[in-house]
């Protein structure tokens, strides 16, 4: 895509469910309006946190109720299909495709442009496209920059924790707390249920590769 210039009554800069929401309601009230993604439609709540993290628990939650039901402790205790767990994490997020979500946005009429938004001035947003490109956008009223939509940037700053089981060599629990963390809580949810062994921690590869820095802060801090 080549430079293109653009105007709309709003932009919305993220398609996480609020912004799809912001975006669907401004084009019902009649506002012409664009979401700005660089992701998929849906945000991290579809794809890397809410949804596929229920999804590795529900599995997990509900073997411990079995266990504790009289009758039931002998048909449920053995270990879970991680593999059948995983997959049908996989199913929940549409195997990371946003097609869907692409085919709603299009039924009420909003645009979307994918690629990383920023402010460029008083309503003005500059989109670098996945293609090497940028599209302008103007705005005649409002932009609305939604949760969700803050990526990791150089100077991100927050606190990370890890309960760490030393018999075991794994993790039992993590803490994160800091600007866009939903992120950490899928790779955090696997690392914890699966039981990951800490040495194996290492090549754990997360949703995004800043997000790796976060995991190799907090194991070279629990090495020392």
């Amino acid at each position: 895509m080549n430079d293109t210039d653009r105007t709309y009554d709003v932009v919305v800069i993220g398609a996480g469910p609020v912004g799809e929401n912001v975006a669907e309601r401004t084009r019902a009230a009649g506002l012409s309006t664009v979401i700005v993604e660089r992701e998929l439609l849906g945000g991290e709540c579809s794809y890397w946190a809410c949804e596929p993290s229920k999804a590795l628990l529900r599995p997990v939650l509900g073997r411990a109720d079995a266990l504790r039901v009289p009758g039931l402790r002998r048909a449920v205790d053995r270990p879970l299909d991680v593999a059948a767990v995983l997959a049908h994490r996989d199913d929940i997020v549409q195997h990371w495709r946003d097609d869907d979500q692409v085919e709603w946005l299009e039924s009420v009429s909003v645009d979307l442009v994918r690629g990383h938004g920023r402010l460029d001035g008083p309503r003005q947003v500059v989109v670098s496209t996945p293609d090497g490109g940028t599209v302008r956008l103007s705005t005649r009223h409002d932009i609305a920059g939604v949760a969700g939509a803050f990526q990791y940037a150089k100077g991100y700053r927050g606190k990370a924790r890890t309960l760490v089981d030393t018999d075991c060599g794994t993790v039992a629990g993590v803490t994160f707390v800091g600007p866009g963390v939903a992120e950490l809580l899928h790779s955090a949810t696997i690392t914890v249920t699966s039981e990951v062994p800490i040495e194996r921690l290492w090549h754990a590869v997360p949703a995004f590769p800043t997000i790796s820095e976060v995991w190799l802060r907090l194991l070279e801090s629990y090495r020392g």
